[in-house]
């Protein structure tokens, strides 16, 4: 497993600084801007290729109406779109495309893979697997250490250009990923405002000092688009999925004395998952958790076997981690 583990450029954002120089020490990297462009330029080349001509216009503009109240306006974290600024002088002008590409994938239906589990020694074992189209993640995929936030520091596994969070932890708190629904699931699909679920994740590490004050959030949270959220805390059974829509009541189901998994279906509509489940959603959900079942590991970065073959892993998996929230450990393995 040693050769397999996955040793990511690691950068420090300043939460203290002003927003246009939080990135600066990655920015400052020549590499990285490098693999910011690309990725701009490979998360617009993907979207837009999603739809007729006729409607890529209408895209872009979805994309940007998600992200203009943070750039534009004097809402709550309005330094994300100074961050975003930031970014899009290096990126270029589809930076905030780029950002909203993953609430977008939504639109064509998700992937993803994730599981939590208790680990006796260690604590909570969150292992997840990240699916999207965009494979310039693979050799992109960085760890920021986010510190001096006011609920204390994070670590999230990201990329360069990218500026919410899909996939963290926080030592001594929790650790957090979001899955997307399949585009055909039958709820409701979007609305105007909201939490884009990237940003949202961020201000929860921000600004949740406990496991049960970051569920209590994530339950009374709207997002643009809907989204499955698991958290895992450092406490044995501190586990949940919140599926967090952009109109009804947002879903909790909680840990149950077995391993807890989510892939990109809402949990009571598992047993209408039939032949017609084109990405196998429910086979997913079923191995995982048969697996992180089965698991006799010792160690947490040992949990990366339970997602290392497929159908948990997909030919479009471009990050694949675990996170320990007890002791903070996070590690990666090479996709």
């Amino acid at each position: 497993m040693s050769a397999r583990i996955l040793h990511a450029p690691r950068f420090t954002v300043d939460l203290r600084d002003p927003p246009s120089k939080r990135w600066r020490a990655v920015l400052g990297n020549a590499r990285m801007r490098r693999l910011a462009r690309r990725l701009v330029a490979e998360a617009r080349a993907w979207a837009l290729s999603q739809v007729p001509a006729w409607k890529r216009p209408l895209l872009k503009a979805f994309a940007y109406g998600l992200v203009r109240p943070f750039v534009a306006h004097r809402t709550h974290r309005t330094e994300y779109g100074a961050e975003m600024r930031a970014w899009t002088r290096c990126a270029g002008e589809d930076t905030p495309l780029a950002n909203m590409s993953y609430e977008l994938s939504g639109l064509f239906g998700g992937m993803c893979s994730s599981v939590a589990f208790w680990l006796a020694g260690k604590g909570m074992v969150h292992a997840r697997n990240l699916d999207w189209p965009l494979y310039g993640i693979r050799k992109a995929t960085i760890l920021v250490d986010f510190v001096n936030a006011p609920a204390g520091p994070f670590t999230a596994v990201t990329m360069p250009g990218f500026v919410g969070v899909l996939s963290g932890v926080a030592p001594g708190r929790f650790s957090i990923t979001v899955n997307m629904p399949q585009a055909n699931t039958p709820r409701e699909h979007r609305r105007a405002t909201g939490w884009s679920v990237a940003w949202l994740l961020r201000d929860v590490f921000e600004e949740c000092r406990t496991y049960g004050s970051a569920l209590r959030r994530l339950k009374a949270a709207a997002t643009v688009y809907p989204c499955l959220v698991q958290i895992a805390g450092c406490r044995k059974g501190e586990a949940a999925i919140v599926e967090v829509n952009p109109w009804s009541p947002n879903r909790h189901h909680p840990y149950a004395r077995r391993p807890l998994a989510i892939t990109n279906h809402y949990l009571d509509d598992e047993g209408y998952l039939g032949k017609e489940d084109e990405k196998d959603t429910g086979r997913r959900r079923a191995v995982i958790t048969a697996r992180a079942s089965a698991f006799r590991g010792k160690a947490v970065p040992d949990a990366l076997s339970i997602l290392s073959r497929p159908p948990v892993k997909a030919d479009d998996t471009v990050q694949s981690m675990v996170f320990c929230a007890a002791t903070g450990e996070v590690y990666l393995r090479r996709c």
